[in-house]
């Protein structure tokens, strides 16, 4: 389990942020990987919004365990379309990753955009190297910021 995570980890490191290209590139190659997060309360208020990357390959939607908080129904968005997640795979709480299954249908057109992300070896990264991250903060969807990695965590 602890391998598993030290992967998601570098997933939402290594996919939602990447190095040595420039910053029109990176958007380019990932952008449509990224989505929209929304948490709902039981009464059907809005609970939080974060952003989430998918990987195609497992069919996975990668998050911050964070936005899930005392909501009760998560729905991601991408390009305006809703995508039905399932199940939890996996989760973090110290770490803050949530990992869950999310339905692709295998016919829909408008999903065959989405990049075949994958995961990178943590060993990789090093404090000081340049960033890119694509999210949708405050609601505005699929912005990119750059920064360095300023530490690395091994707990």
């Amino acid at each position: 389990m602890k391998t598993f995570f030290q992967g998601i980890l570098l997933l939402s490191v290594g996919v939602q942020f990447a190095w040595a290209q420039n910053a029109e590139k990176i958007f380019s190659k990932t952008n449509d990987a990224v989505v929209k997060i929304l948490a709902y309360h039981e009464d059907g208020t809005l609970h939080g919004q974060s952003s989430g990357v998918i990987v195609k390959k497992k069919e996975w939607l990668i998050t911050n365990y964070h936005v899930l908080g005392d909501a009760v129904n998560l729905f991601a968005e991408h390009n305006g379309k809703k995508l039905k997640l399932d199940s939890v795979i996996a989760f973090d709480e110290k770490k803050d990753i949530l990992v869950l299954h999310l339905v692709l249908p295998k016919t829909a057109s408008e999903f065959k955009n989405i990049p075949d992300l994958t995961l990178e070896k943590s060993e990789n990264l090093r404090v000081g190297q340049k960033i890119y991250a694509i999210g949708s903060p405050m609601g505005f969807e699929n912005t990119i910021t750059e920064g360095i990695i300023s530490g690395l965590r091994t707990a």
